[in-house]
């Protein structure tokens, strides 16, 4: 695994304490937890959990793509036929 993880207990346990909002480029978040792009899907979330997903949201933003100062192709749709390769 990649970067710090967490179970979701812990944290709960933290930001229950309040302390952890921090400035995001302007923004003020409750805690400095947010998804990488692309790897939370969130149709399929709320359909697993239902309207606990709402209530208890495990992030303090969410990221639905990347931003890029320039354009980029991306990568194609799921199930395009399209492959890097091509």
């Amino acid at each position: 695994m990649e970067g710090p993880v967490l179970r979701a207990s812990e944290l709960e346990d933290l930001t229950g304490a309040g302390t952890l909002s921090v400035d995001f480029c302007g923004v003020e978040l409750a805690h400095p937890v947010i998804n990488a792009s692309g790897t939370f899907d969130a149709i399929a979330a709320r359909r697993a959990f239902g309207e606990q997903l709402i209530e208890r949201f495990p992030f303090a933003a969410f990221v639905s793509k990347t931003v890029t100062l320039a354009p980029r192709q991306g990568n194609p749709p799921p199930g395009c036929g399209s492959s890097p390769a091509d």
